[in-house]
């Protein structure tokens, strides 16, 4: 019975004309198995009924006509199973069985009465022949184990359900939104955790949870933000085994900050607080509402004290502590509108670099931007954060005409402007080139920082992107990075899927080749992982914490920040805290001309360079010239004419005499006499 029989046919095969199971007298049986005999090529299967007894194969014409049938008795089946007698609630157990192994076949859990129960653990004969394993239900109790074909039980026998026995140790009473730990001892059945419940044990969906297979006899879990009366369960598929209360009390926090600050302005802040993981401080409205992607910095990287940025439009404020995503307190402050001017000449030399003098809030994101006929793309920009006191250089265009000079907030608020025209200059000027050094052996601390997030996996030529990656950087570390140089180096995206995971790998030492190389060769690009680029560079501080003098950090990146950071305000922080420092940006396979833009910016702010790399060959030349020494070419008068890094474009001058500075105070300076329409070279 219900197996399947082959049948052969010779016939008129009119359309319409079918093969089916029929009582003995050869007439059809409806809702019996049947085939079509068009395109059959004279051969059929059917599958016998399920009920033992005798039958007919029949031949059947559109109109239901017998044309001729054949006898077949459908025979009994049977089946053995042999199993535990009892086993524990929601645990794997073995079952062996024999029988028919028909077409989807199959062992499950029965009724006490040998009834199959929907949804219940089942395991299909043909997959798994002579044996294979199931689970047992949640509840305790008396079941079976039952052997079906199609709709009907052929064999089953006796199975005893155990309860569970679990035990959890967890605080009386722990802080909100706060980790504690958790002993446990259970079953530890696959998918067993551990979790938050509500007051009466029913497990809180979303709450914080801990899988018994990954963590052995003791996990971390985080309370609930809210206070009260809470258990912690544990939890065997969707059944609580075991429960223990525990409270959540309320959080305390206080905030110093300023009665006022100027619109857009950096200001410290003083704070007092749980310090959670991820707590932050961050600028809300007066009332106390979140403001999307307003200044805010993470308490574990600014013990006791923090940073934060005011809104650009004036008016009342509060600085809120947040844990999770509740507020535990606020402060209020109000935000005061500024202005500002803006000096130069009102005709300047086509190519050559002009000053521009300002007064305003001087705030490091602000910028000097220099507006043609389209003014969604400045000809020339100088980040305040680069000035000179009150003094930022600009390069005029090629192009003569009228333009406009701007001063313009991050948030795009126009604070001043002049009008400027460029004309042609009474003399051709030259250009200076400052030739790449030999040797990297002014280098005060470089960091490197690597994308390792889910993008890297795409391939370019056949090869993945983060294999190039690896190989070009290990080449700079073996070949042009000096052993001994104080280096360190930060990967993100290679240790967990969609998350914005960064960690130190290199901690910040002198460079020792050999053991860098080995860690640069094992990391791997996770899929799906994410793109924290401005998380991983405000963590830059504290991995070069104990460095003198010039900082370079190398950003190698194929994609923009996925994780909600504001990266310019992580530059422009670190920028802050350490002027001699820069942060030069590698972009490796980007098409995105807007993202190319967004990265120059970054860099300019970063008083760095960007460099856009398509292939393993220009990479390699990329994050080389990422290595060379800045310089500062300054005029007769002091005045500074141009920067730039060794090795990179030539950079056009009036005729004169020059002095070219490397490195910061101190550094070496080499005198370039500039000639019209005349290269001259300087090495550093």
């Amino acid at each position: 019975m219900n197996s399947v029989v082959e049948v052969q046919w010779s016939g008129p095969d009119a359309a319409g004309d079918y093969i089916a199971v029929a009582d003995k007298t050869g007439k059809a049986i409806p809702y019996s198995s049947y085939a079509y005999t068009a395109k059959s090529g004279g051969s059929v299967k059917i599958t016998l009924p399920e009920k033992p007894g005798d039958y007919a194969i029949a031949y059947l014409s559109k109109r239901k006509e017998t044309l001729g049938f054949v006898p077949i008795v459908a025979e009994p089946v049977s089946a053995t199973l042999d199993a535990p007698d009892s086993v524990p609630a929601a645990s794997s157990f073995k079952v062996a069985w024999t029988g028919p192994d028909n077409a989807k076949d199959h062992v499950t859990i029965g009724t006490a009465d040998g009834r199959s129960i929907p949804y219940s653990s089942y395991g299909y004969t043909a997959q798994f022949p002579g044996e294979m394993e199931l689970i047992a239900p949640e509840k305790p109790g008396d079941y079976t184990i039952v052997y079906v074909t199609g709709k009907t039980v052929v064999e089953s026998r006796p199975l005893t359900v155990a309860g569970l026995e679990a035990s959890l140790e967890a605080p009386a009473s722990v802080p909100a939104n706060s980790t504690f730990k958790v002993v446990w001892t259970g079953p530890d059945n696959p998918k067993d955790h551990v979790t938050i419940g509500n007051a009466d044990g029913k497990p809180i969906p979303y709450s914080s949870y801990g899988y018994t297979a990954r963590f052995p006899g003791e996990m971390e879990l985080t309370s609930p933000e809210k206070p009260g009366d809470y258990t912690v369960a544990y939890v065997t598929g969707s059944t609580v085994v075991t429960s223990v209360p525990f409270t959540v009390t309320a959080l305390s926090a206080t905030i110093g900050a300023p009665a006022a600050v100027p619109a857009g302005a950096p200001f410290m802040v003083d704070w007092t607080g749980p310090d959670n993981p991820k707590d932050h401080l961050q600028v809300y409205t007066a009332d106390g509402n979140k403001i999307p992607y307003s200044s805010y910095a993470y308490t574990a990287l600014n013990p006791g004290q923090a940073e934060l940025v005011a809104p650009e439009e004036p008016g009342p404020y509060t600085i809120a502590y947040v844990t999770g995503s509740s507020v535990v307190t606020t402060s209020p402050v109000m935000v005061e509108a500024v202005s500002a001017s803006l000096q130069a000449e009102d005709a300047v030399d086509a190519g050559i670099a002009f000053p521009v003098t300002w007064t305003g809030p001087g705030n490091r994101r602000d910028v000097i931007t220099m507006i043609g006929a389209d003014p969604n793309f400045p000809v020339a920009r100088g980040y305040i954060a680069n000035s000179e006191g009150d003094t930022v250089m600009l390069t005029a265009p090629a192009t003569n005409g009228d333009y406009e000079l701007r001063y313009m907030t991050p948030g795009g608020k126009q604070l001043a402007s002049r009008p400027i025209r460029v004309v042609a200059p009474p003399e051709k000027p030259g250009s200076l080139a400052v030739l790449p050094a030999t040797g990297l052996t002014t280098l005060n601390a470089l960091e490197v920082v690597l994308d390792a997030s889910g993008s890297m996996l795409k391939r370019q030529d056949g090869t993945r992107r983060i294999d190039i990656a690896k190989t070009t950087l290990s080449k700079l570390v073996s070949e042009t990075i000096p052993e001994g140089t104080p280096f360190a180096l930060r990967v993100f995206g290679h240790k967990e899927a969609d998350s914005c995971r960064s960690d130190l790998e290199v901690p910040f030492a002198p460079l020792k080749k050999d053991a860098v190389l080995g860690l640069i060769g094992g990391v791997e690009a996770m899929n799906l992982a994410r793109t924290p680029i401005a998380r991983s560079l405000e963590l830059v501080e504290s991995d070069l914490g104990p460095a003198d003098g010039e900082r370079v950090i190398i950003l190698i990146t194929d994609g923009e920040e996925t994780c909600e950071g504001d990266p310019a305000a992580a530059i422009s922080a670190l920028r802050g805290k350490n002027t001699d420092l820069r942060v030069n940006i590698v972009g490796y396979a980007i098409e995105d001309a807007g993202l190319a833009d967004t990265f120059s910016n970054w860099a300019n702010l970063g008083n760095g360079a960007y460099f856009s790399a398509g292939n393993q060959h220009q990479l390699a030349d990329a994050l080389t010239a990422a290595t060379q020494p800045k310089f500062t070419v300054v005029n007769a008068e002091g005045a500074i004419m141009a920067r730039g890094l060794a090795g990179g474009d030539p950079v056009t001058l009036p005729a004169g005499t020059y002095e070219v500075r490397f490195g910061g105070d101190g550094g070496k300076a080499v005198a370039a006499v500039v000639r019209p329409e005349t290269e001259t070279s300087v090495s550093p």
